[in-house]
């Protein structure tokens, strides 16, 4: 009987010890959802060639996108922060958005990766936030190019100031994150009709928390969105994770790069210069999407560029694809679907290169 006994509480010891060590659920140390899964390898491996670097003439570019036959460039050029070129000529274009205070001028260049781009009745439009005064505006880009001339206005309705991210989902409906008054999280809400509503889903990741007085950066991910807005990917610059969701909250998933999820509280016990950056950008295709992981402490990559890129290629629904290991440093991509063309950015040597990407694109296409 003793024996017995002294089994059971044995047994209840060691069920309590593996209940705390569970998998980590949402909360101020994980800004993740109910399910994850553990990536360790791609089904498929790419690397990606030289490729043919392009002479733009470009100063202090920062950012690209490809619209159709259009590749835009946006930079920290007085000469106008977004340049256009014709796909797959290269024909300049002109450049267009002017520095400044003044009506329809910004004070710091829109990034191309966080903007909306669409079609109205054939023609081609952006819709671009400002950060500083809270307005978002739209931009014809086919009447802006016929002309020659910048044709710009705002939107009609009001749009909150500060935000990190502003996503524009449908014409009545954007996905906001912003920071918290004690610069502790960055909450996400989503802004219907110009009411402020949540989800199941954005409730979990906003319960991510840091210290006071730390980087909030370590909060901060990419944000993009599918071709019907349905579906949500955030890719964590500071953490080893992807957050893939749904609006209706009828789906949800973690996709962690590894066997273990980054602790945000760990992190922050790690002095800044020897933090890691994890993901440098992301894009959103009709079929996948694509993360740029660079896997590099801070100050290496300012510095010199991260000794590894990879890209790395899911579906819809989280499954990986494949993986594209680079030769050089990358910080902003882009896909020319029409010509099998890879285009990359590299915003501290700022040089643009084309790669060949037609075998790459055959096989995540199939």
């Amino acid at each position: 009987m003793k024996n017995f006994t002294l089994s059971l509480i044995i047994a209840f010891f060691a069920f309590s010890g593996c209940k705390r060590h569970q998998e980590p659920a949402p909360g101020p140390d994980y800004m993740i959802l109910d399910r994850v899964v553990f990536i360790e390898g791609f089904p498929k491996s790419f690397t990606l060639g030289d490729g043919t670097l392009l002479d733009f003439y470009i100063m202090k570019a920062r950012s690209l996108k490809i619209q159709d036959s259009l590749l835009i460039v946006s930079a920290e050029d007085d000469d106008g922060f977004w340049a256009f070129f014709s796909l797959p000529e290269h024909e300049d274009l002109g450049k267009y958005i002017m520095k400044g205070r003044g009506p329809n001028e910004f004070v710091y260049s829109p990034l191309t990766d966080r903007q909306y781009f669409y079609k109205e009745a054939g023609e081609r439009f952006a819709t671009i936030y400002d950060h500083d005064r809270g307005v978002a505006y739209k931009i014809n880009i086919g009447e802006t190019l016929r002309d020659r001339r910048l044709s710009i206005k705002p939107v009609g309705f009001p749009v909150p100031r500060g935000m990190f991210d502003f996503v524009t989902l449908n014409d009545s409906t954007f996905l906001c994150r912003g920071l918290s008054d004690d610069r502790r999280q960055q909450p996400r809400y989503l802004l219907q009709n110009g009411r402020r509503k949540s989800t199941e889903n954005l409730d979990k990741l906003n319960l991510a928390r840091i210290r006071h007085n730390e980087d909030h950066n370590i909060l901060n991910s990419w944000i993009q969105t599918n071709h019907d807005g349905r579906r949500i990917v955030e890719a964590s610059m500071d953490l080893n994770y992807i957050n893939l969701y749904s609006l209706d909250d009828s789906f949800g998933v973690t996709i962690c790069i590894g066997r273990k999820l980054d602790n945000i509280s760990r992190i922050q016990d790690i002095a800044p210069e020897d933090r890691v950056i994890r993901y440098k950008h992301l894009k959103a295709y009709p079929d996948f999407f694509a993360a740029l992981d660079i896997n590099e402490l801070l100050h290496r990559e300012l510095i010199k560029g991260p000794r590894d890129c990879v890209i790395q290629f899911f579906d819809w629904d989280g499954n990986p694809l494949a993986e594209l290991k680079l030769n050089h440093h990358v910080s902003s991509f882009d896909i020319d679907f029409a010509n099998g063309y890879l285009y990359t950015l590299n915003y501290i040597t700022e040089e643009i290169y084309r790669h060949d990407f037609r075998e790459v694109l055959d096989e995540l296409l199939k």
